[in-house]
């Protein structure tokens, strides 16, 4: 940290002074605004496809599996496009106890349903205590230079709201060599761990992590079809560097077959290293911050983590993020907003 730590106070805030002008002048080119997209792999799309989108630098992958209904599995972009973006992500990976097609907005259905008539998981029935039907599974073995890997998802549901707190709580999990890292407060996320409370608005579980888009709620503002989705989460897990390791990507209905669940995870965001290690080198240092930078700037090639970059996990990838990733270096404290991994120096 002799770097870090050296770096005085005036030299820090004229280069974020730099990096901010740098980053005025270098604009992204704005989006359409069109919503979301799907494909599943009922086409020419394949489990081993999903598995290249989801991953970033520092992680390779092999022997590639997926179990369940074609249609319940693939990848989507535009999370950050329409009115109100219903992501905090553009594109990535979707996994769904339905039809992926069912999250497209605007929300005009309360109760919408995708019956696959597919098993459930025995992971998952252990998870959630609840028979699971219509499960949606990818697995792979993946090798990281890291001894930790992390990505961000977001969780979203039909079953909310009028269905939080019940024995119809759908369920997902990813299991990173055996041990499920889609936790919050060390429980499973799921509509029972994450909501407003039923009847909606009476305080509920984590509702800082909760977005509502329920008909029956008021108004539907956010473009998906889905009733409820958390913001974005993280996912970060303890792993063997450079040995094998086994990711399990599961998500399932519970108890009936009616009301999809979904969850999104970003693409190129599962990664070696930690929150803010911008290019997986496993060391958390000045670097870090001008990789991110350069992220930013488009440059992405050059940023070979770029998601490890978001370290305020729920929102897109900023100038603000390598201002935090800056003061947290010269040990100026940062609060972080809910669900997001702490940075470790």
């Amino acid at each position: 940290m002799s770097l870090q730590r050296s770096l005085s106070l005036p030299l820090v805030l004229g280069l974020l002074i730099l990096l901010a002008v740098a980053l005025l002048g270098n604009l992204r080119s704005a989006r359409g605004s069109d919503g979301l997209h799907t494909e599943d792999i009922a086409g020419p799309l394949t489990p081993a496809d999903l598995a290249a989108a989801l991953v970033g630098g520092g992680v390779s992958v092999s022997n590639v599996t997926y179990t369940g209904a074609d249609v319940a599995a693939g990848l989507f972009n535009g999370g950050t496009t329409g009115m109100t973006p219903p992501l905090g992500f553009d594109l990535g990976v979707i996994l769904s106890s339905g039809n992926i097609a069912n999250v497209i907005g605007p929300n005009v259905q309360d109760d919408i349903s995708g019956s696959n008539s597919t098993p459930g998981d025995a992971n998952l029935d252990t998870l959630s205590g609840f028979t699971t039907l219509d499960a949606a599974v990818l697995e792979f073995d993946f090798v990281p230079s890291t001894d930790q890997v992390s990505f961000r998802y977001v969780f979203a549901s039909d079953e909310y709201n009028e269905y939080v707190s019940t024995p119809y709580n759908d369920v997902f999990a990813f299991f990173v060599n055996g041990t499920n890292c889609a936790t919050v407060g060390g429980d499973p996320v799921s509509i029972n761990t994450i909501n407003n409370g039923n009847p909606f608005g009476s305080g509920g579980t984590h509702p800082e992590l909760y977005r509502n888009n329920d008909l029956q709620d008021g108004s539907a503002p956010i473009d998906t079809e889905m009733d409820g989705l958390t913001t974005v989460l993280a996912c970060q897990a303890p792993v063997n560097a450079n040995q094998t390791n086994h990711i399990k990507l599961a998500i399932a209905d519970a108890s009936d077959e009616i009301l999809d669940a979904v969850v999104f995870l970003e693409g190129g965001s599962f990664v070696g290293g930690g929150p803010g290690d911008s290019n997986c080198d496993g060391i958390f240092n000045i670097v870090d911050a001008l990789e991110g930078l350069r992220a930013i700037l488009d440059f992405d090639q050059l940023a070979a983590c770029v998601a490890a970059a978001n370290i305020k996990c729920n929102d897109p990838l900023d100038i603000i993020d390598i201002l935090y990733l800056l003061q947290i270096l010269i040990g100026i404290p940062v609060t972080l907003p809910p669900g997001c991994p702490p940075v470790e120096v």
